[in-house]
């Protein structure tokens, strides 16, 4: 009973201060890259998708598998700018999912994930996202495939 009551008590002081946002009895919790988004590279914007009304003591909220979710980015202050669109792959673990943009330059954007539960009704969660310019960051360099030499 420590040990369930320990690991609920990690996850509720880790998922404190994570974006998120509630639909219902759905929580979406958005999980960006730890040094930020940056533009000019392929970025991973990962999302966890959980049932927040059925919580196990030892895991937390119920994970939410085999969701179709569109996600759409796009930049309110440039209404002309091409929305970027993708489906949502899984990740690794159940209830976590993610996209892969690449951004055309830093500015404010706005991701909307459409997010169909098998069983259930579609809700949609939206997310700022602050994306900075590659100029001046030597540590990143755009990601290219393997290649021999």
């Amino acid at each position: 009973m420590l040990l369930a009551f320990c690991c609920l008590a990690c996850w509720s002081l880790h998922a404190a201060g994570v974006p998120r946002q509630r639909a219902g009895k759905y929580e979406v919790t958005l999980r960006l890259p730890s040094d930020g988004l940056y533009a000019g590279v392929e970025m991973e914007i990962e999302f966890r998708v959980v049932d927040a009304t059925q919580v196990d003591p030892a895991l937390g909220p119920t994970p939410v598998v085999r969701a179709r979710i569109q996600g759409t980015i796009e930049m309110p202050s440039m209404p002309g700018m091409p929305k970027m669109e993708e489906i949502a792959h899984p990740e690794g673990v159940p209830g976590d999912y993610g996209i892969h943009p690449t951004f055309a330059h830093g500015g404010d954007y706005v991701l909307r994930l459409e997010v169909a539960p098998p069983e259930d009704a579609a809700f949609s969660a939206r997310f700022p996202l602050q994306v900075q310019d590659t100029g001046g960051t030597s540590a990143r360099r755009v990601r290219r495939p393997f290649r021999w030499n």
